[in-house]
């Protein structure tokens, strides 16, 4: 601790003690204008802290230990704050928006096993929800909120959300950089602006009161509170009844009379019948008291009256924005000391309840415990022992590209499946695109000799890469992302995006050899195009559409090998759909669903936002050199010059193909794999080192030399 903290804790303990006698010695008010000008400067309140009282003199700082939690200061706080807020402001506009807002989350598409979840069909309630669930409301908002505002405030929105979605996602990186700090502290002060922006222009403009959420909780309260006062003085009554039917007893017993005498017209009779009756009255009231609370709340009570609301960022959670990028430097990243973990473990044991009878639940929670355990055990013990270890090892490899079934047993006929899609726009040429992407992929030895394709396609359902991410062109995880050819002139985003139609491997043979065969996996895609790129000055998130689909760019073929991982693509929904109440044109590609624009989102995980922030991110080999590496292959391409290098480039004849180097094969001389990545390592750019050993191989092979023949 340095010799500045320890003064201030010192000088910290005095200002308390001094604070705390001018209120208890002086009897002046906690706010009295001596107590703040003694405190006020530095955040101090008149409580003692054992912390500071003990540690204190050896320089121990209070405010150090106190760390930052990101998911009930930001997830459960800031970003929910700001949410209900923006919720308040679509109800004063129109009512209808908020049903607008539901309906637009219910369509936002998962990704990943667990990254974004479906939304529940009542968003704008925000029932049974964890912190994990505004964070996935968070990720979603642009699309979500986009164009449900006037066009005056609608930017200053969008602009917000950006802003807190990237210093969302910059805060939960579980590595940084000095580089990546600077933009985060950078992002904080803009993150800052950005909420005194939208108080001062948005919230000022609107007269926000309640949500129609918040007078039923409100209410509920106020009916349960209510109810519990009558409970209390119901109890007081029932005590003074019971203190006075004693002294009527006494007074009985006194003058000779029996009260509890059963004795037709006896005067002791008449008194204990009179208190008796009084007394069981009471006894029904306190009956219907205690019945039932819900009974109580479904008693329809006087209408609530909405109460106003304003925007408040004089908040603890929203001063503490700042101290983030410090705690960072001082402790380290937010995921070693975040209390998520802790919080997301409140699932087990709940889980597990619910299989216990709810009365001897803790001996039962402890049997279930150790029946898991043990059946971890067995299924440990028999993975040991299955024979298919080998293929289990080779899906959870870390240096393996993707993984595809090697399964046979679902394929298609080529002569079949023509048949089947015939007339589909995305079928067209497709058997020549396809050899001709193959013979693309082949040696130069291989590609200049005949080659065919066996008689049937194998289909295969998903694909799994290595950053774990499933691809599968039966559900919404269908969408990857790829780089752009280094020959690609276009200035800004780095990457193509497309959707997966099919996945298929085929055998191919030479005719030359016909006993030796080569397996061959490709995905069957349909390519987006770019209508705007990402821009972080500008706020903007890409913004990508289907081409029309008699474009005969409009589908390809790529290699599985190229693909750098999924990506989250969600759809404008402000633009509409394009076939709105037709049923589509192509089956294949079920355009029936598709939108007129769609987003890339950027915020969707860490490693994705760190693919746009170009060459920050860690194992990210191909964002080190100065251009992209040629990556992508497809069949919508034509011959280009040959580069310095001897390679045949081939790109697309439309600006937005890909293009690709004919050398790039998905498996090496080995036989081992090569990801995109690791090819990305052998084109790094030109060192000290290298140069001079260039140069020197170059003197080496360029002197002339004079040779004695004779000799």
């Amino acid at each position: 601790m340095s010799h500045t903290d320890e003064q201030a804790s010192l000088s910290g303990s005095q200002l308390v003690a001094t604070a705390r006698d001018l209120i208890y010695k002086n009897n002046l008010g906690v706010d009295s204008t001596g107590v703040e000008l003694l405190l006020k400067p530095n955040s101090w309140v008149p409580n003692t802290n054992a912390f500071l009282d003990s540690l204190g003199p050896f320089g121990f700082n209070i405010f150090v230990a106190l760390v930052v939690d990101l998911l009930h200061e930001v997830e459960l706080g800031v970003w929910r704050m700001l949410l209900v807020h923006l919720l308040r402001i679509l109800t004063t506009l129109n009512k209808d928006l908020i049903h607008e807002v539901d309906r637009r989350y219910r369509q936002v598409p998962p990704f990943g096993p667990a990254t974004i979840r479906r939304f529940s069909s009542n968003t704008s309630e925000m029932l049974n929800m964890a912190a994990r669930n505004f964070e996935d409301l968070l990720q979603c908002s642009i699309p979500v909120f986009d164009s449900l505002f006037p066009d005056t405030h609608n930017k200053v929105v969008i602009n917000l959300l950006f802003t807190m979605s990237h210093w969302h996602r910059l805060a939960k990186l579980r590595m940084h950089s000095d580089l990546t700090l600077k933009i985060l502290n950078e992002t904080t002060t803009d993150l800052g602006e950005q909420f005194h922006l939208f108080k001062e222009m948005v919230c000022t403009s609107y007269q926000m009161q309640e949500l129609d959420r918040e007078v039923g909780v409100r209410s509920r309260r106020q009916a349960k509170e209510a109810a519990k006062r009558a409970e209390n003085v119901t109890d007081l009554g029932s005590a003074s009844l019971q203190s006075l039917t004693k002294a009527v007893d006494v007074e009985g017993l006194y003058n000779g009379y029996n009260p509890r005498s059963k004795v037709r017209g006896h005067p002791g009779n008449r008194r204990e019948v009179s208190v008796t009756e009084n007394d069981k009255g009471k006894g029904k009231e306190k009956e219907k008291a205690n019945s039932s609370p819900d009974q109580a709340h479904d008693v329809p009570g006087p209408k609530q009256l909405r109460r106003k609301k304003s925007f408040n960022i004089q908040t603890y959670k929203f001063h503490a924005l700042g101290d983030y990028v410090a705690s960072i430097r001082l402790l380290g990243t937010t995921d070693s000391y975040s209390t998520e973990p802790g919080e997301l473990e409140h699932h087990t044991p709940k889980s597990r309840y619910h299989r216990t009878d709810r009365r001897a639940f803790v001996h039962q929670l402890t049997q279930i415990e150790h029946w898991e355990a043990r059946l971890r055990r067995i299924k440990q013990r028999q993975s040991q022992q299955s024979p298919h270890v080998a293929t289990h090892e080779m899906v959870s490899d870390p240096q393996l590209h993707h993984h595809i079934g090697q399964g046979e047993k679902t394929y298609d006929e080529f002569g079949q499946y023509l048949h089947d899609h015939a007339g589909d726009l995305a079928m067209r040429d497709f058997l020549p695109r396809l050899k001709e992407h193959i013979l693309d992929r082949l040696e130069p030895g291989i590609a200049e000799s005949p080659a065919e394709i066996s008689a049937r396609s194998d289909q295969h359902n998903s694909i799994l890469f290595k950053a774990q991410d499933v691809v599968n062109p039966r559900t919404p995880h269908c969408n990857i992302m790829l780089l752009k050819n280094r020959n690609d002139n276009g200035h800004g985003s780095e990457y193509h995006y497309t959707k997966v139609i099919a996945i298929h491997h085929v055998n191919v043979v030479r005719l030359a050899n016909v006993y030796e065969s080569r397996r061959i996996e490709f995905l069957f895609i349909q390519w987006y195009e770019s209508v705007q790129d990402h821009a972080w000055d500008t706020h903007t998130l890409g913004h990508v559409h289907f081409q029309p689909l008699a474009n005969l760019n409009a589908f390809g073929f790529i290699d599985p090998g190229v693909v750098l991982r999924a990506c989250h693509i969600v759809p404008a929904f402000s633009r509409g759909q394009r076939n709105l109440g037709e049923c589509g044109i192509s089956p294949l590609a079920g355009d029936k669903h598709d939108w007129h624009e769609y987003y890339v989102n950027s915020f969707v995980d860490c490693d994705t936002l760190m693919r746009f922030h170009y060459g920050l991110g860690v194992g990210h080999v191909y964002s080190h050199e100065v251009k992209p590496c040629p990556i992508a292959q497809t069949t919508a391409q034509t011959e280009n010059e040959s580069s310095e290098s001897g390679e045949t480039l081939r790109e697309s004849t439309h600006w937005h193909g890909p293009a690709n180097d004919d050398d790039d094969d998905e498996q090496d001389d080995d036989g081992n794999h090569v990801g995109v990545e690791e090819l990305g390592f052998f084109d790094q750019g030109l060192d000290a080192s290298t140069e001079s050993l260039i140069h020197a191989l170059d003197e080496m092979f360029t002197t002339s030399h004079t040779f004695n023949y004779k000799n």
